[in-house]
Parts: C-alpha cells; sequence; structure tokens
C-alpha cells in the first residue's frame, strides 16, 4: 500500500489532523511531486507539519504544500518553483539561495523568515506576513506582493524591478540599494523610519510622487519606543535610529529587546567601535556599571582596554586581544576566553569561576586575588587547582 494511502486512512479516522513531523512524512514528500499531489487531493483536510524539518536542497518543484507548517525548517537551497505554499506557515523558516520563482505563497505567514539570496521572481506573496524577515539580495522582479506586511523587514538590495507592492506596509523595512524601477507603490504604507533605496527616510514628498500613503504618527512613535528602551545607558545622548534593521547593523540586536538583554547595547557599540572613546567614556563617568554579561565580541581586538569591575558573565571573547586590559574586580563568570591573548592583563580579584582559558596566553597576566573553581578550565586544559591558584596568587573556591 502506498504511503500516501496510508495517510488517507488515517485521516478518515482522525478528521482535521495536523500530522507531526516525521520519518514517514518525508518519505512521503520523497515519492514524489504526483503522487504528493494526488494524496494531498483525496485527503483536504490533512495539514503537513515540518516544522524544524531539515529539507534543505531537496526538489519540491510543484508540490501542494498549501496550509503546510513550516515553521522553523531548513529549506536551504531547495527547489520550490511553481509550489503551492499559500496560508503556509513559514515563520522562521530557513530559505536561503532557495528557488520559490512563480511559487503562491498568498496570505503565508513569513515572520522573521530568512529569503536572503531567494529567487522569488513571478511569486505570488499577495497578502503574506514577512515582519521582521530578511530578504537581502533576494531576487522579487514580478512579484506580487500587494498588501504584504514588510514592516521592520531587511529588503538590502532586493530586486524588485517591476514588482507590485500596491498596499503594502513598508513601515521601518530596510531597502537600501534596492532595484525598485518600476515597481508600484501605489497605497503602500511608508513612515519617517523607512529607508528608502538611497538610504534616504522616507518623505511625505516620495510618498506623493509614488502614489503611496505616509504614516507620520508611526515613525514618532518608532522612535519614541526606541529612545525608551535604551534609557538610562550611558550613550542616551545619542539619538536612538529608529529603524529596527539598522537597529541590528549596529547594535546586534533591535533596541526594542534592550530591556531583555544583559548587556547594555549602546556600551557595547561603543567598545566594539573605539577603545580610546571607551576608556574616555569610563574615566569622565566612574559611578557607570558596566554592563556587557552575555556579549558577543570574538576576535576584538581590545589591547589596554578599561574593564574594572565591569559585569563580563557569559562574554564570548574567543581569541580576543586583550593585551594590558584592567580587568581587576570584573566578573568574568562563566566567559569564554579561549585562545585569547591575556598577557600583561590585570586580572586582580577578577571572578573566574566557570571561566574558559584553554590556550589562552597568561604571560606576565596578574592574577592576585582572583578567584577560580574546579569549572575553571586554565589555559593547559585542565580545570584549575589548588596548585594553579597558588603558582598565580589566585583564591580557590569549592564552590
Amino acid at each position: 500500500m502506498k504511503l500516501f494511502t496510508k495517510a488517507i486512512l488515517l485521516v478518515a479516522a482522525f478528521p482535521l489532523v495536523s500530522m507531526a513531523s516525521d520519518d514517514a512524512q518525508l518519505l512521503m514528500l520523497r515519492e514524489g511531486r504526483v503522487s504528493w499531489n494526488a494524496m494531498r487531493d483525496e485527503a483536504s483536510v490533512l495539514v503537513p507539519d515540518f516544522s524544524d524539518a531539515r529539507l534543505r536542497g531537496m526538489d519540491l518543484a510543484g508540490f501542494d504544500l498549501s496550509r503546510a507548517d513550516l515553521s522553523g525548517a531548513d529549506c536551504e537551497n531547495c527547489n520550490l518553483a511553481d509550489c503551492d505554499l499559500d496560508g503556509a506557515k513559514l515563520d522562521g523558516a530557513d530559505f536561503f539561495q532557495a528557488t520559490l520563482v512563480d511559487a503562491v505563497l498568498r496570505r503565508a505567514s513569513l515572520q522573521g523568515a530568512n529569503l536572503e539570496e531567494t529567487l522569488l521572481s513571478g511569486a505570488d506573496l499577495e497578502g503574506a506576513d514577512l515582519r521582521g524577515a530578511t530578504l537581502r539580495q533576494a531576487d522579487l522582479s514580478g512579484a506580487s506582493l500587494r498588501g504584504a506586511d514588510l514592516r521592520d523587514s531587511d529588503m538590502r538590495r532586493v530586486n524588485l524591478r517591476g514588482a507590485d507592492l500596491e498596499g503594502a506596509d513598508l513601515r521601518g523595512a530596510y531597502l537600501w540599494r534596492s532595484d525598485v524601477s518600476y515597481a508600484s507603490f501605489r497605497n503602500a504604507r511608508v513612515a519617517s523610519h523607512t529607508v528608502l533605496e538611497t538610504g534616504r527616510f522616507a518623505t511625505v514628498e516620495w510618498a506623493g510622487k509614488h502614489g503611496a500613503v505616509f504614516d507620520a504618527e508611526a515613525g514618532i512613535v518608532a522612535r519614541e519606543a526606541a529612545m525608551e528602551a535604551t534609557e538610562g545607558s550611558v550613550m542616551q545622548d545619542e539619538p536612538a535610529d529608529a529603524n529596527v534593521v539598522r537597529q541590528k547593523i549596529r547594535y546586534g540586536q533591535p533596541v526594542a529587546e534592550a530591556p531583555e538583554l544583559a548587556y547594555d547595547l549602546f556600551q557595547y557599540r561603543l567598545l566594539r567601535k573605539n577603545v580610546s572613546d571607551w576608556n574616555r567614556m569610563r574615566r569622565e563617568n566612574t559611578g557607570v556599571k558596566v554592563r556587557l554579561s552575555g556579549a558577543e565580541l570574538n576576535h576584538k581586538v581590545l589591547d589596554d582596554v578599561n574593564l574594572v569591575r565591569a559585569d563580563l558573565q557569559g562574554v564570548e571573547f574567543k581569541g580576543g586581544d586583550l593585551v594590558g586590559a584592567d580587568l581587576r574586580g570584573a566578573n568574568l563568570s562563566g566567559a569564554n576566553l579561549r585562545e585569547a591573548d591575556l598577557s600583561d592583563a590585570d586580572l586582580g580579584d577578577a571572578d573566574l569561576r566557570g571561566a574558559y582559558l584553554w590556550r589562552a596566553n597568561l604571560s606576565w597576566a596578574r592574577l592576585v586575588g582572583a578567584v577560580v573553581n574546579s569549572e575553571t578550565i586554565v589555559e593547559t586544559g585542565r580545570p584549575a587547582s589548588v596548585e594553579w591558584a597558588e603558582k598565580y596568587g589566585a583564591k580557590y573556591s569549592a564552590e
């Protein structure tokens, strides 16, 4: 008995069934387009579930995947040309360099999906939800994006030549260097935090010229939200960029997530940008707490940086250059310092419990009073010991 027939019998027994992603479904998918589509025709209530499935490189051209759940699925390099994805759930899915030419994605949910370098020419994305999606260098020439929600989407260098964006929501979208030749923006919504193909923010004049609608209120709200999210930062005097995509480029995260982050976005940006400016900020703001817990600083050159009493719990410093760094009293518990150059650094009284220092250069480093424990992995790749602590004048904690 063929696999799709088994599926039909299963659906008959359990109406409105949503089949969980498993090997059986993948086997049915690999039976081929004809068998799969016949099964979908006969078992119309079947809702395929391929959430988080690995479909990389598969040829699914012409398959009926309407209403299917592919959220979080790995569809990199998939051939989905002419595929029916009407109403499909594709949130967070990875379509990097996939082919979706002439595919139907009407009303599909693609929030946070990765469509970088994806071929979508002629695709039907009418009413699709693409909020926060990454579309960098995608080909959407001749595609229909009528009524699509593209708020806060990354559309840098996208080919929108001849695309129909009538009624699309482009508030907060980032279209820098995109080709918008012959594209229709009639009744599309833009705001002052929409970045156009020129790199400039959208204006009332631009909207009028293209028949779009300018939402003045949305830009104000976005800017106020960005400022509120970073309130209390030592870099508060710097205007917060209201465009979410540019926030991600500058800070690694959208500022709306700042209250939930363990590190200060503006401190993080300043440290990555210029050590001299960072040290000057520390001198001029001696009472400010440094909050960089969990920040990613791998392979950064931070010679002579002032991180005295800084919160650096779980920081990623792998391969970092910290020669001469002042880390006295810093909380480096759980930090990754693998292969970091800490020569001549001062780690006096620093908390190194659970830190990972394998292959780190500790030549001339000062560790007097630093706290280590059995979960600290030292430069030799072994757990810290009482003997190791005594050698460096550090303190061994049994906790």
